[in-house]
């Protein structure tokens, strides 16, 4: 259900699910010059910046795709709701995220903030992390107890 749209975050969002390793090349069509991203794991300020992030993105994962749950288009910010699938050392993943887009006059994103899960879609990934990442959630989770009623 798109909640509200934009020429800038629709063409946005055409990008995020047509984008492959080639997009590398155009990103200066989506993105400002001076370009501010930040996710859980990266921030990068300028298109070059934003070229390197794009292109390890495509190094470490492979069978990128974007799926579009939702979109909001605001003044001055407008948000995806999104799903990446993807492979990661030959197996298939998926990863819910958010990204919060401001556009400057010409239509073009000035700032990218990303919001995902990283012990999820990272750091579970790595042995010793995973383990530790997976007790601690364990630990701080909300345990619920059987017939007790509000």
């Amino acid at each position: 259900m798109k909640a509200a749209s934009s020429k800038p975050l629709d063409s946005f969002v055409h990008f995020l699910q047509t984008m492959d390793e080639s997009s590398c090349e155009r990103l200066g069509d989506i993105y400002d010059e001076a370009v501010h991203f930040a996710d859980p794991v990266n921030e990068a300020s300028g298109l070059g910046q934003m070229e390197t992030v794009y292109r390890d993105l495509f190094k470490q994962l492979k069978q990128i795709t974007f799926k579009t749950m939702d979109q909001a288009a605001g003044d001055p910010t407008s948000f995806i709701h999104w799903e990446m699938s993807y492979q990661f050392r030959k197996k298939s993943r998926k990863l819910p995220g958010i990204t919060m887009l401001r556009f400057n006059h010409s239509g073009k994103v000035i700032l990218q903030q990303d919001y995902w899960d990283a012990s999820k879609g990272v750091y579970e990934e790595f042995p010793l992390m995973g383990v530790a990442t997976r007790t601690l959630r364990k630990i701080v989770r909300v345990k619920h107890h059987r017939g007790v009623s509000s």
